[in-house]
Protein backbone atom coordinates (compact mmCIF):
# COMPACT_ATOMS: atom_id res chain seq x y z
CA UNK A 1 0.00 0.00 0.00
CA UNK A 2 1.12 3.22 -0.72
CA UNK A 3 2.20 5.69 1.93
CA UNK A 4 2.06 9.70 2.31
CA UNK A 5 5.04 11.02 2.79
CA UNK A 6 6.23 11.86 6.01
CA UNK A 7 6.49 15.48 7.60
CA UNK A 8 8.14 16.53 11.04
CA UNK A 9 7.59 14.24 14.44
CA UNK A 10 4.49 14.74 16.10
CA UNK A 11 4.71 14.25 19.58
CA UNK A 12 1.32 12.89 22.17
CA UNK A 13 1.60 12.54 25.78
CA UNK A 14 -0.78 10.31 26.75
CA UNK A 15 -1.96 8.91 30.08
CA UNK A 16 -3.93 5.57 30.90
CA UNK A 17 -3.02 3.25 28.21
CA UNK A 18 -3.99 0.26 28.45
CA UNK A 19 -3.17 -3.66 26.95
CA UNK A 20 -6.00 -3.11 24.32
CA UNK A 21 -6.36 -4.86 21.08
CA UNK A 22 -7.03 -2.76 17.96
CA UNK A 23 -8.26 -5.69 15.55
CA UNK A 24 -11.82 -4.20 15.82
CA UNK A 25 -10.19 -0.85 14.44
CA UNK A 26 -12.46 0.72 11.94
CA UNK A 27 -11.37 3.63 9.77
CA UNK A 28 -12.06 5.12 5.97
CA UNK A 29 -8.32 7.08 6.46
CA UNK A 30 -5.14 6.07 7.01
CA UNK A 31 -4.82 5.33 11.21
CA UNK A 32 -2.35 3.77 13.27
CA UNK A 33 -3.08 2.69 16.56
CA UNK A 34 -0.66 2.48 19.65
CA UNK A 35 -1.39 0.25 22.54
CA UNK A 36 0.62 -0.17 25.81
CA UNK A 37 4.01 -2.38 25.34
CA UNK A 38 4.29 -1.43 21.89
CA UNK A 39 1.78 -3.12 20.26
CA UNK A 40 0.31 -1.33 16.53
CA UNK A 41 -2.41 -1.60 14.54
CA UNK A 42 -2.45 0.18 11.34
CA UNK A 43 -5.13 0.76 8.48
CA UNK A 44 -4.15 1.81 4.96
CA UNK A 45 -6.76 3.33 2.71
CA UNK A 46 -6.09 3.64 -0.85
CA UNK A 47 -8.34 4.59 -3.91
CA UNK A 48 -6.97 2.26 -6.83
CA UNK A 49 -7.56 2.54 -10.40
CA UNK A 50 -9.46 -0.83 -11.23
CA UNK A 51 -8.70 -0.90 -15.05
CA UNK A 52 -4.83 -1.40 -13.59
CA UNK A 53 -5.62 -3.10 -10.61
CA UNK A 54 -5.59 -7.04 -9.68
CA UNK A 55 -7.28 -7.59 -6.31
CA UNK A 56 -5.65 -11.32 -5.57
CA UNK A 57 -2.20 -10.01 -6.89
CA UNK A 58 -2.43 -7.22 -4.50
CA UNK A 59 -3.01 -9.81 -1.71
CA UNK A 60 -0.44 -12.07 -2.68
CA UNK A 61 2.05 -8.89 -3.27
CA UNK A 62 0.96 -8.21 0.84
CA UNK A 63 1.97 -12.07 2.27
CA UNK A 64 4.90 -12.11 -0.40
CA UNK A 65 6.32 -8.43 1.77
CA UNK A 66 4.73 -9.88 5.27
CA UNK A 67 6.02 -13.62 5.25
CA UNK A 68 9.64 -12.25 3.49
CA UNK A 69 10.16 -9.99 7.25
CA UNK A 70 9.06 -12.54 9.27
CA UNK A 71 11.74 -15.17 8.20
CA UNK A 72 14.29 -12.72 8.79
CA UNK A 73 12.22 -11.02 12.44
CA UNK A 74 10.48 -14.00 14.00
CA UNK A 75 7.27 -15.22 13.06
CA UNK A 76 3.96 -13.58 13.92
CA UNK A 77 6.17 -9.89 13.64
CA UNK A 78 4.09 -8.69 11.19
CA UNK A 79 0.60 -10.47 10.70
CA UNK A 80 -2.15 -9.39 8.23
CA UNK A 81 -5.64 -8.91 9.85
CA UNK A 82 -7.96 -7.87 7.16
CA UNK A 83 -7.73 -7.04 3.26
CA UNK A 84 -10.83 -5.98 1.43
CA UNK A 85 -11.41 -4.57 -1.33
CA UNK A 86 -14.57 -2.27 -2.66
CA UNK A 87 -15.61 0.16 -4.97
CA UNK A 88 -12.43 0.78 -6.35
CA UNK A 89 -11.19 1.19 -2.49
CA UNK A 90 -8.88 -0.89 -0.93
CA UNK A 91 -8.49 -1.66 2.91
CA UNK A 92 -5.30 -2.90 4.61
CA UNK A 93 -5.62 -3.76 8.37
CA UNK A 94 -2.23 -5.16 9.91
CA UNK A 95 -1.01 -5.87 13.49
CA UNK A 96 2.80 -5.29 14.40
CA UNK A 97 4.07 -7.09 17.54
CA UNK A 98 6.31 -3.74 18.49
CA UNK A 99 6.76 -0.72 17.18
CA UNK A 100 10.05 -1.47 15.89
CA UNK A 101 8.53 -4.16 13.62
CA UNK A 102 6.07 -1.13 12.66
CA UNK A 103 8.97 1.15 11.60
CA UNK A 104 10.88 -1.19 9.99
CA UNK A 105 8.02 -2.45 7.34
CA UNK A 106 6.27 0.50 7.35
CA UNK A 107 9.37 2.88 6.95
CA UNK A 108 7.15 5.46 8.90
CA UNK A 109 9.05 6.45 12.05
CA UNK A 110 7.15 5.49 15.51
CA UNK A 111 8.28 5.75 18.29
CA UNK A 112 6.36 4.33 21.81
CA UNK A 113 8.07 4.73 25.77
CA UNK A 114 7.85 7.22 28.66
CA UNK A 115 9.41 10.93 28.83
CA UNK A 116 12.38 10.06 30.54
CA UNK A 117 13.04 6.92 27.98
CA UNK A 118 12.29 9.49 24.92
CA UNK A 119 14.60 11.95 26.43
CA UNK A 120 17.00 9.43 26.61
CA UNK A 121 16.94 7.99 22.94
CA UNK A 122 17.54 11.41 21.57
CA UNK A 123 14.12 13.43 21.58
CA UNK A 124 14.67 17.10 22.93
CA UNK A 125 11.09 18.08 22.76
CA UNK A 126 11.69 20.95 21.47
CA UNK A 127 8.41 22.56 19.98
CA UNK A 128 5.32 23.86 21.56
CA UNK A 129 2.96 21.97 23.12
CA UNK A 130 -0.79 22.16 23.70
CA UNK A 131 -2.78 21.03 26.57
CA UNK A 132 -5.71 18.53 25.82
CA UNK A 133 -8.78 18.85 28.00
CA UNK A 134 -11.80 15.77 27.94
CA UNK A 135 -14.21 17.87 25.97
CA UNK A 136 -11.29 17.99 22.92
CA UNK A 137 -10.53 22.06 23.61
CA UNK A 138 -7.02 23.14 24.24
CA UNK A 139 -4.70 24.77 26.26
CA UNK A 140 -1.33 26.34 26.67
CA UNK A 141 1.35 24.14 28.14
CA UNK A 142 5.16 24.60 28.51
CA UNK A 143 7.89 22.48 28.11
CA UNK A 144 8.65 22.20 31.66
CA UNK A 145 5.55 21.18 32.66
CA UNK A 146 5.45 18.11 30.51
CA UNK A 147 8.89 17.08 31.38
CA UNK A 148 8.17 16.85 35.16
CA UNK A 149 5.47 14.31 34.45
CA UNK A 150 7.98 11.36 34.23
CA UNK A 151 6.18 8.23 34.13
CA UNK A 152 3.61 9.96 31.24
CA UNK A 153 3.70 7.33 27.91
CA UNK A 154 4.82 9.80 24.71
CA UNK A 155 3.75 8.50 21.18
CA UNK A 156 5.61 10.37 18.73
CA UNK A 157 5.28 9.60 14.80
CA UNK A 158 6.57 11.51 11.48
CA UNK A 159 3.63 10.45 8.72
CA UNK A 160 0.46 12.19 7.42
CA UNK A 161 -2.12 9.87 9.36
CA UNK A 162 -4.52 9.82 11.72
CA UNK A 163 -3.66 8.59 15.22
CA UNK A 164 -5.42 6.27 17.58
CA UNK A 165 -4.36 5.84 21.72
CA UNK A 166 -5.81 3.26 23.88
CA UNK A 167 -6.06 5.95 26.37
CA UNK A 168 -6.27 9.67 27.25
CA UNK A 169 -4.66 12.39 25.32
CA UNK A 170 -2.95 15.14 27.69
CA UNK A 171 -0.66 17.19 25.54
CA UNK A 172 0.18 17.16 21.89
CA UNK A 173 2.83 18.86 19.71
CA UNK A 174 0.86 21.95 17.65
CA UNK A 175 2.50 21.84 14.05
CA UNK A 176 0.76 19.99 11.48
CA UNK A 177 -1.90 18.50 14.19
CA UNK A 178 -5.67 18.24 14.82
CA UNK A 179 -7.19 17.13 17.98
CA UNK A 180 -10.05 15.01 16.93
CA UNK A 181 -10.99 13.00 20.18
CA UNK A 182 -10.05 12.44 23.42
CA UNK A 183 -7.70 9.64 22.29
CA UNK A 184 -6.84 10.49 18.74
CA UNK A 185 -5.10 13.09 16.55
CA UNK A 186 -5.08 13.78 12.84
CA UNK A 187 -1.95 14.73 11.01
CA UNK A 188 -1.51 16.52 8.00
CA UNK A 189 1.07 19.05 6.67
CA UNK A 190 -0.46 22.94 6.67
CA UNK A 191 -2.31 21.97 9.49
CA UNK A 192 -1.67 22.86 13.10
CA UNK A 193 -3.01 24.22 16.57
CA UNK A 194 -3.98 27.99 17.00
CA UNK A 195 -1.18 28.77 19.76
CA UNK A 196 -3.93 31.64 21.04
CA UNK A 197 -2.06 31.71 24.31
CA UNK A 198 0.61 33.40 22.59
CA UNK A 199 0.83 36.76 22.02
CA UNK A 200 2.77 38.92 19.61
CA UNK A 201 3.94 40.83 22.59
CA UNK A 202 5.00 38.31 24.55
CA UNK A 203 8.32 37.23 23.99
CA UNK A 204 8.70 33.56 24.46
CA UNK A 205 11.79 32.61 26.52
CA UNK A 206 13.74 29.81 24.99
CA UNK A 207 13.79 26.12 27.13
CA UNK A 208 17.36 26.82 28.12
CA UNK A 209 16.83 29.98 29.57
CA UNK A 210 13.52 28.94 31.53
CA UNK A 211 15.75 26.21 32.93
CA UNK A 212 18.60 28.63 34.16
CA UNK A 213 16.15 30.82 35.51
CA UNK A 214 14.51 28.14 37.69
CA UNK A 215 17.44 26.36 38.74
CA UNK A 216 19.61 29.66 39.38
CA UNK A 217 16.93 31.18 41.87
CA UNK A 218 17.79 31.26 45.61
CA UNK A 219 20.79 29.53 45.13
CA UNK A 220 23.33 31.89 45.53
CA UNK A 221 26.64 32.11 43.82
CA UNK A 222 27.05 29.56 41.12
CA UNK A 223 30.39 28.78 39.99
CA UNK A 224 30.36 26.93 36.96
CA UNK A 225 33.36 24.22 36.05
CA UNK A 226 33.89 22.96 39.26
CA UNK A 227 31.96 19.99 40.52
CA UNK A 228 31.77 19.54 44.51
CA UNK A 229 28.82 18.49 45.72
CA UNK A 230 29.18 18.98 49.62
CA UNK A 231 26.96 18.31 52.49
CA UNK A 232 23.22 20.09 53.39
CA UNK A 233 24.27 23.24 53.93
CA UNK A 234 26.43 25.05 51.19
CA UNK A 235 29.84 26.12 53.12
CA UNK A 236 32.34 29.12 52.48
CA UNK A 237 34.38 27.01 49.45
CA UNK A 238 31.50 24.91 48.61
CA UNK A 239 29.69 25.51 45.09
CA UNK A 240 27.18 24.47 42.77
CA UNK A 241 26.78 23.31 39.39
CA UNK A 242 24.71 23.94 36.97
CA UNK A 243 23.09 21.24 34.82
CA UNK A 244 20.86 21.25 31.84
CA UNK A 245 18.72 18.29 32.61
CA UNK A 246 18.14 17.81 28.49
CA UNK A 247 22.02 17.44 28.21
CA UNK A 248 23.52 14.45 29.19
CA UNK A 249 26.14 15.26 32.18
CA UNK A 250 28.92 13.54 33.90
CA UNK A 251 28.93 13.88 37.28
CA UNK A 252 32.04 12.47 39.51
CA UNK A 253 31.73 12.00 43.10
CA UNK A 254 34.87 11.36 44.94
CA UNK A 255 35.94 9.50 48.05
CA UNK A 256 35.31 11.79 51.43
CA UNK A 257 33.26 11.77 54.86
CA UNK A 258 30.15 12.88 53.64
CA UNK A 259 28.25 13.37 49.78
CA UNK A 260 24.71 14.26 49.22
CA UNK A 261 23.07 14.54 46.06
CA UNK A 262 20.21 17.25 45.73
CA UNK A 263 18.90 17.23 42.47
CA UNK A 264 15.72 18.76 41.04
CA UNK A 265 15.69 16.43 38.55
CA UNK A 266 15.81 12.70 36.90
CA UNK A 267 19.12 10.78 37.60
CA UNK A 268 19.58 8.48 35.16
CA UNK A 269 22.90 6.79 36.32
CA UNK A 270 25.68 7.51 38.60
CA UNK A 271 29.13 5.95 37.82
CA UNK A 272 31.47 6.54 41.03
CA UNK A 273 34.42 5.03 41.52
CA UNK A 274 34.77 2.25 38.35
CA UNK A 275 38.15 3.47 37.30
CA UNK A 276 39.43 2.62 40.59
CA UNK A 277 38.07 -0.46 41.21
CA UNK A 278 38.78 -1.81 38.13
CA UNK A 279 42.35 -1.23 38.15
CA UNK A 280 42.60 -2.66 41.96
CA UNK A 281 41.13 -5.53 40.70
CA UNK A 282 43.19 -6.02 37.69
CA UNK A 283 46.50 -4.49 39.09
CA UNK A 284 45.83 -6.03 42.96
CA UNK A 285 43.23 -8.93 43.62
CA UNK A 286 43.60 -10.86 40.40
CA UNK A 287 47.99 -11.44 40.60
CA UNK A 288 47.56 -12.10 43.83
CA UNK A 289 44.75 -15.18 43.48
CA UNK A 290 47.29 -15.94 40.69
CA UNK A 291 50.37 -16.09 42.56
CA UNK A 292 48.51 -17.87 45.79
CA UNK A 293 47.36 -20.56 43.11
CA UNK A 294 50.90 -21.40 41.59
CA UNK A 295 52.67 -20.85 44.55
CA UNK A 296 50.56 -22.94 47.09
CA UNK A 297 47.17 -24.92 45.83
CA UNK A 298 48.86 -26.12 42.67
CA UNK A 299 51.94 -27.91 44.45
CA UNK A 300 49.22 -29.40 47.12
CA UNK A 301 47.10 -30.86 44.38
CA UNK A 302 49.64 -32.48 42.43
CA UNK A 303 51.17 -34.32 45.69
CA UNK A 304 47.84 -35.15 46.77
CA UNK A 305 47.56 -36.68 43.14
CA UNK A 306 50.92 -38.25 42.23
CA UNK A 307 51.05 -40.08 45.99
CA UNK A 308 48.10 -40.94 47.52
CA UNK A 309 45.01 -41.07 44.10
CA UNK A 310 47.34 -42.22 41.27
CA UNK A 311 48.62 -45.08 43.51
CA UNK A 312 44.86 -46.06 44.56
CA UNK A 313 43.19 -45.91 41.21
CA UNK A 314 46.73 -48.25 39.33
CA UNK A 315 45.70 -50.65 41.85
CA UNK A 316 41.93 -51.28 41.86
CA UNK A 317 42.25 -51.59 37.89
CA UNK A 318 44.78 -53.85 37.86
CA UNK A 319 42.89 -56.35 40.84
CA UNK A 320 39.42 -55.40 39.74
CA UNK A 321 38.71 -54.69 36.57
CA UNK A 322 41.57 -56.26 33.99
CA UNK A 323 39.81 -59.51 35.80
CA UNK A 324 36.55 -58.54 35.56
CA UNK A 325 36.90 -57.37 31.93
CA UNK A 326 38.93 -60.92 31.33
CA UNK A 327 36.00 -63.47 32.81
CA UNK A 328 33.11 -61.11 30.83
CA UNK A 329 34.93 -61.26 27.84
CA UNK A 330 35.54 -65.40 27.93
CA UNK A 331 31.71 -65.10 28.87
CA UNK A 332 30.04 -63.57 25.43
CA UNK A 333 33.11 -65.32 23.45
CA UNK A 334 31.77 -68.71 23.75
CA UNK A 335 28.44 -67.49 23.41
CA UNK A 336 29.66 -66.15 20.15
CA UNK A 337 31.23 -69.17 18.93
CA UNK A 338 28.75 -71.85 19.24
CA UNK A 339 26.97 -69.41 17.31
CA UNK A 340 29.11 -69.09 14.65
CA UNK A 341 29.42 -72.47 14.48
CA UNK A 342 25.05 -72.67 13.42
CA UNK A 343 26.06 -69.98 11.37
CA UNK A 344 28.13 -71.44 9.13
CA UNK A 345 26.00 -74.53 9.16
CA UNK A 346 22.93 -72.23 7.91
CA UNK A 347 25.11 -70.31 5.52
CA UNK A 348 26.33 -73.46 3.72
CA UNK A 349 22.53 -74.65 3.13
CA UNK A 350 21.83 -71.21 1.63
CA UNK A 351 24.91 -71.64 -0.58
CA UNK A 352 23.47 -74.25 -2.04
CA UNK A 353 19.79 -72.95 -2.15
CA UNK A 354 21.39 -69.95 -4.07
CA UNK A 355 22.87 -71.59 -6.68
CA UNK A 356 20.12 -73.39 -7.70
CA UNK A 357 18.26 -70.20 -7.39
CA UNK A 358 20.97 -68.52 -9.68
CA UNK A 359 20.43 -71.51 -12.48
CA UNK A 360 16.78 -70.44 -12.24
CA UNK A 361 17.46 -67.05 -12.45
CA UNK A 362 19.55 -67.39 -15.75
CA UNK A 363 16.52 -69.21 -17.19
CA UNK A 364 14.21 -66.14 -16.58
CA UNK A 365 16.57 -63.92 -17.52
CA UNK A 366 16.71 -65.17 -21.08
CA UNK A 367 13.22 -64.96 -21.57
CA UNK A 368 12.43 -61.69 -19.89
CA UNK A 369 15.32 -60.57 -22.38
CA UNK A 370 12.87 -61.52 -24.84
CA UNK A 371 10.20 -60.13 -23.33
CA UNK A 372 12.29 -57.23 -23.04
CA UNK A 373 12.79 -56.54 -27.24
CA UNK A 374 8.92 -57.39 -27.87
CA UNK A 375 8.22 -54.64 -25.00
CA UNK A 376 10.70 -52.08 -26.71
CA UNK A 377 9.25 -52.93 -30.08
CA UNK A 378 5.91 -51.89 -28.87
CA UNK A 379 6.96 -49.17 -26.61
CA UNK A 380 8.48 -47.34 -30.31
CA UNK A 381 5.62 -47.96 -32.05
CA UNK A 382 3.72 -46.41 -28.95
CA UNK A 383 6.07 -43.25 -28.88
CA UNK A 384 5.51 -42.77 -32.79
CA UNK A 385 1.75 -42.83 -32.12
CA UNK A 386 1.88 -40.67 -29.41
CA UNK A 387 3.94 -38.33 -31.10
CA UNK A 388 1.65 -38.54 -34.48
CA UNK A 389 -1.42 -37.69 -31.80
CA UNK A 390 0.48 -34.97 -30.39
CA UNK A 391 0.57 -33.60 -33.56
CA UNK A 392 -2.93 -34.11 -34.03
CA UNK A 393 -3.72 -32.44 -30.78
CA UNK A 394 -1.45 -29.18 -31.71
CA UNK A 395 -3.25 -28.85 -35.20
CA UNK A 396 -6.56 -28.75 -33.24
CA UNK A 397 -5.66 -26.16 -30.82
CA UNK A 398 -4.46 -24.46 -33.39
CA UNK A 399 -7.39 -24.61 -35.45
CA UNK A 400 -9.57 -23.79 -32.29
CA UNK A 401 -7.70 -20.85 -31.34
CA UNK A 402 -8.14 -19.30 -34.94
CA UNK A 403 -11.85 -20.58 -34.65
CA UNK A 404 -11.99 -18.81 -31.63
CA UNK A 405 -10.93 -15.42 -33.30
CA UNK A 406 -13.44 -15.62 -35.96
CA UNK A 407 -16.61 -16.92 -34.75
CA UNK A 408 -19.10 -16.19 -32.25
CA UNK A 409 -20.93 -19.21 -30.41
CA UNK A 410 -24.46 -18.19 -29.83
CA UNK A 411 -25.88 -20.94 -28.62
CA UNK A 412 -28.10 -24.46 -29.25
CA UNK A 413 -31.01 -24.82 -31.72
CA UNK A 414 -32.91 -28.23 -31.59
CA UNK A 415 -33.45 -28.80 -35.64
CA UNK A 416 -31.45 -27.49 -38.25
CA UNK A 417 -34.83 -26.05 -39.27
CA UNK A 418 -34.57 -24.19 -36.38
CA UNK A 419 -31.76 -22.12 -36.94
CA UNK A 420 -32.70 -18.20 -37.09
CA UNK A 421 -31.84 -16.42 -40.28
CA UNK A 422 -33.01 -12.59 -39.08
CA UNK A 423 -30.68 -10.53 -36.82
CA UNK A 424 -27.71 -13.18 -37.55
CA UNK A 425 -24.05 -11.59 -38.47
CA UNK A 426 -21.30 -13.28 -39.92
CA UNK A 427 -19.46 -15.39 -37.90
CA UNK A 428 -22.39 -16.65 -35.03
CA UNK A 429 -22.23 -19.83 -34.66
CA UNK A 430 -25.10 -22.11 -33.61
CA UNK A 431 -24.96 -26.29 -32.48
CA UNK A 432 -27.93 -28.71 -34.16
CA UNK A 433 -28.64 -30.65 -31.16
CA UNK A 434 -29.99 -33.56 -33.14
CA UNK A 435 -26.82 -33.87 -35.84
CA UNK A 436 -24.55 -32.84 -33.40
CA UNK A 437 -22.91 -30.61 -35.73
CA UNK A 438 -21.94 -26.47 -35.65
CA UNK A 439 -23.18 -24.20 -37.99
CA UNK A 440 -21.58 -20.65 -38.93
CA UNK A 441 -23.64 -17.74 -40.73
CA UNK A 442 -22.26 -16.50 -43.66
CA UNK A 443 -22.86 -14.12 -46.66
CA UNK A 444 -24.74 -17.13 -48.65
CA UNK A 445 -26.24 -18.70 -45.09
CA UNK A 446 -25.39 -21.22 -43.14
CA UNK A 447 -22.87 -23.32 -43.50
CA UNK A 448 -21.60 -26.35 -42.07
CA UNK A 449 -18.47 -26.86 -39.49
CA UNK A 450 -18.44 -30.29 -37.93
CA UNK A 451 -19.19 -31.36 -34.59
CA UNK A 452 -18.94 -29.75 -31.44
CA UNK A 453 -17.63 -32.94 -29.63
CA UNK A 454 -13.88 -32.04 -30.18
CA UNK A 455 -12.32 -33.24 -27.32
CA UNK A 456 -10.50 -36.03 -28.77
CA UNK A 457 -7.64 -36.47 -26.10
CA UNK A 458 -4.55 -37.36 -28.58
CA UNK A 459 -6.27 -37.15 -32.34
CA UNK A 460 -4.61 -39.77 -34.74
CA UNK A 461 -4.90 -40.63 -38.21
CA UNK A 462 -3.23 -43.84 -39.73
CA UNK A 463 -1.14 -43.66 -43.09
CA UNK A 464 -1.41 -45.64 -46.23
CA UNK A 465 1.74 -47.99 -44.29
CA UNK A 466 1.02 -48.32 -40.99
CA UNK A 467 0.99 -51.74 -39.12
CA UNK A 468 -2.10 -53.62 -37.81
CA UNK A 469 -2.70 -52.54 -34.40
CA UNK A 470 -5.91 -52.70 -32.01
CA UNK A 471 -8.83 -52.96 -34.02
CA UNK A 472 -10.76 -50.55 -31.20
CA UNK A 473 -7.80 -48.33 -31.72
CA UNK A 474 -8.36 -48.57 -35.76
CA UNK A 475 -12.13 -47.96 -34.86
CA UNK A 476 -11.42 -44.80 -33.45
CA UNK A 477 -8.46 -43.57 -35.55
CA UNK A 478 -10.89 -44.21 -38.32
CA UNK A 479 -13.37 -41.10 -37.44
CA UNK A 480 -10.63 -38.95 -38.36
CA UNK A 481 -9.91 -37.73 -41.68
CA UNK A 482 -7.37 -35.41 -43.49
CA UNK A 483 -8.77 -33.62 -46.72
CA UNK A 484 -7.70 -30.92 -49.10
CA UNK A 485 -11.31 -29.44 -48.79
CA UNK A 486 -14.01 -30.44 -46.67
CA UNK A 487 -17.16 -32.55 -48.59
CA UNK A 488 -20.32 -31.41 -49.56
CA UNK A 489 -22.01 -34.21 -48.13
CA UNK A 490 -19.71 -35.14 -45.12
CA UNK A 491 -20.40 -38.11 -43.09
CA UNK A 492 -21.80 -37.86 -39.99
CA UNK A 493 -19.03 -39.14 -36.69
CA UNK A 494 -16.11 -38.08 -38.94
CA UNK A 495 -13.89 -35.44 -37.65
CA UNK A 496 -12.10 -33.38 -41.09
CA UNK A 497 -8.77 -31.88 -41.26
CA UNK A 498 -8.41 -29.75 -43.69
CA UNK A 499 -4.85 -30.13 -44.89
CA UNK A 500 -3.15 -26.95 -45.72
CA UNK A 501 -1.72 -26.71 -49.40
Amino acid sequence: MKRLGCIGLTIMICAGMLAGCGSSLEADTNTVYVSKHGKVVSMDVEQLDQSYYDEAELKEFVDSAVEEYNTENGKNSVKVDDLTVEDGTAKLRMDYETVDDYTAFSGVELYEGKIVQALAAGYDFDTDFAGVDKDGSVTGVTREDILAQEDLKVVIIKANTDVKIDGRILYVSCDNVTVTGKDSVSIKEGTGIEKTWITESEEVPSTEEVWETESMEDAGDVIEGEVIIGTEEIMENEALIQINPNIQTDVEIYWQDEVVVDLDMQLFYIKSGQNEVQQYVEGTIKPDIKSYTDKYAKPIVKETVDKIAKPQIDNYIASVVLNKIDDFTQEKLSVYATRSESAAAKAETISQNVQELADNTRQDAQQAETEAQNAQNSSQLAQSLKSDCEQIKNDCNTIKASLAAIYKWCGSVARYEDLPTENVMVGDVYNVLTTDMNYAWTEDGWDQLGSSLYNIGYGLTLSANTVAVNQDLVAMLSKFQVVTALPGSPSAGVFYFVKES
